[in-house]
């Protein structure tokens, strides 16, 4: 099935679902989160309710995974998986994005409870993948991040220059500050979200923020000095 009649079918379950969750793997990164969004904006554009389900400690996150879920509170909403159990009914989707295992989910206590499950990934499948007719499972492809821009695209979403700098930034991810794993496709689709207004500056910036605090504490680890066995000062300047 190509990413043309997949979509086909997917717009038909949206449409006639009652509620859309979204779910990306549990400690989701970029990649997830980002597919997360664009997922949950094909969803609004067809007319539904999306929740993204992150049950992550948002507090742990890195500082631009962070900045990231703090700005898609205005596009997009958000829950927890006890919250989705609760308000889940009998006719409720789950898209599932970044990947296809039942233990990488936060609702595989109750993936059951689903009436259709719908999986968009580029991980291999395998013994442990969620049980469903509805797959777009693309290996050669570098993220889920390039799925779903290309999806956007055949959905007339409108890819605005934040949109495409979550994008990048799932694509920079997966392929290593596109040196891994990234084709000719990957390329072109960088240069699809680049004319969208994405920049790699600022992609860079997300995970500058997260060196540049890795870098401070190690700093502040280096000056530390115990005092005791038990206790120790650190000061940071």
């Amino acid at each position: 099935m190509d990413i043309k009649e997949f979509k086909i079918k997917l717009d038909e379950l949206i449409i006639n679902s009652d509620i859309v969750f979204i779910s990306p793997h549990i400690r989701a990164d970029y990649d997830a989160l980002a597919s997360s969004i664009a997922m949950s904006l094909i969803v609004k554009k067809l007319g539904k309710e999306a929740y993204i389900i992150m049950s992550d400690d948002i507090d742990k996150m890195e500082q631009g995974m962070k900045t990231i879920y703090n700005e898609a509170k205005e596009l997009t909403s958000f829950t927890t998986k006890e919250k989705a159990e609760q308000i889940l009914t009998d006719n409720t989707l789950l898209i599932t994005v970044d990947m296809n295992k039942t233990y990488l989910t936060s609702c595989s206590t109750f993936l059951d409870k689903f009436r259709d499950i719908a999986i968009i990934d580029h991980h291999d499948p395998d013994q442990d993948t969620i049980a469903t007719e509805y797959q777009y499972i693309m290996p050669k492809l570098s993220s889920a991040s390039e799925i779903l821009t290309e999806m956007m695209i055949l959905s007339n979403v409108k890819i605005t220059a934040r949109i495409a700098d979550y994008l990048l930034a799932g694509i920079f991810l997966d392929t290593n500050k596109f040196t891994k794993n990234a084709s000719s496709k990957t390329m072109e689709t960088i240069y699809k979200l680049t004319k969208k207004g994405g920049e790699i500056a600022r992609v860079t910036d997300f995970f500058t923020e997260d060196y540049l605090a890795d870098r401070k504490i190690q700093n502040l680890v280096s000056k530390t000095r115990f005092i005791t066995y038990t206790a120790a000062i650190a000061i940071g300047g």
